[in-house]
C-alpha cells in the first residue's frame, strides 16, 4: 500500500493523527510521525501545544516499543485506543497466535510547567502506578536522584509495574530522532539505551494496519 492508499483509509477510519483501535507496526506510527511533524513550520510548538498531544504520545512510545523489542526479545505493535482512559497498548508479536498479549501504559509529560519532579512524581505518577505501566516523557534532563524518586515510589506502593522514562540523550542533544530510554521497576533500572528511531524503523516501505486481536493484561 503506497502513502497515498493509506492516508485514504485513514480518512474512512476513526482517527486522531493515528488510525484507532487498530494495530500499528513501530514504522507505520514513525512515517505518520514524520509526515505530520514536516507540516510543522514552528517545530518550538510540537512539545508545547496541545493539539500536537497525540503526536506526542505516538512519538515518545516509539521509543519505548524499541526498547520493549530489545527487552523481550519480540517485536512490538501499537495501538492507539478510543477509550480515552489510557493513551497507548502495546501488544507483543507471536508468529502463529490468534490473540496478541497486550499491555496499557499511560504517558505522563513533565515539563518546565509541571513544578519539581517531586511534585510531578506525587500528583501524576503515584495516582496511576497501581493501573498502568507508565511512560514518562521528560522535556528536562534528570538525574540519579530524580530516577529514585520514581523506584521509591515504586516501592511505596508495591507495584510491580515499570517505567519508561524517555528524553534527550543528553542536556545538548535536539534531535527529535534521538533519545534514551531508562526502564525502571522497584528494585532496579532494567534497561538504559539510546535509540534512533532512523536507524530502527525503516519508513520506506509499505504503511500496515493490522486488525489482530489483542489480549490486554
Amino acid at each position: 500500500m503506497d502513502n497515498a492508499e493509506f492516508q485514504k483509509r485513514i480518512a474512512e477510519m476513526k482517527t486522531d493523527i493515528f488510525p484507532l483501535d487498530l494495530m500499528l507496526p513501530p514504522e507505520t506510527v514513525y512515517a505518520t510521525f514524520v509526515g505530520e511533524y514536516a507540516k510543522i513550520s514552528n517545530k518550538g510548538v510540537f512539545f508545547k501545544n496541545r493539539e500536537f498531544q497525540r503526536l506526542r504520545e505516538g512519538y515518545f512510545s516509539l521509543f519505548v516499543a524499541a526498547s520493549l523489542d530489545d527487552l523481550a526479545g519480540k517485536k512490538h505493535h501499537l495501538t492507539f485506543p478510543i477509550d480515552p482512559s489510557n493513551d497507548i497498548i502495546f501488544a507483543k508479536v507471536t508468529d502463529g497466535a490468534d490473540e496478541f498479549p497486550a499491555y496499557r501504559f499511560d504517558v505522563k509529560e513533565f515539563t518546565i510547567y509541571s513544578g519539581s519532579f517531586e511534585e510531578f512524581v506525587q500528583t501524576k505518577i503515584i495516582p496511576k502506578l497501581e493501573i498502568y505501566n507508565l511512560v514518562v516523557a521528560t522535556y528536562q534532563y534528570l538525574d540519579g536522584n530524580d530516577l529514585a524518586l520514581l523506584m521509591e515510589a515504586l516501592r511505596e506502593k508495591g507495584s510491580d509495574r515499570r517505567i519508561w522514562l524517555t528524553g534527550s540523550s543528553s542536556p545538548e542533544d535536539k534531535d527529535v530522532d534521538i533519545g534514551r530510554v531508562t526502564v525502571m521497576d522497584k528494585d532496579k533500572i532494567l534497561y538504559n539505551e539510546i535509540i534512533d528511531l532512523n536507524e530502527r524503523y525503516n519508513i520506506e516501505g509499505p504503511m500496515v494496519i493490522y486488525h489482530d486481536k489483542l489480549r490486554l493484561k
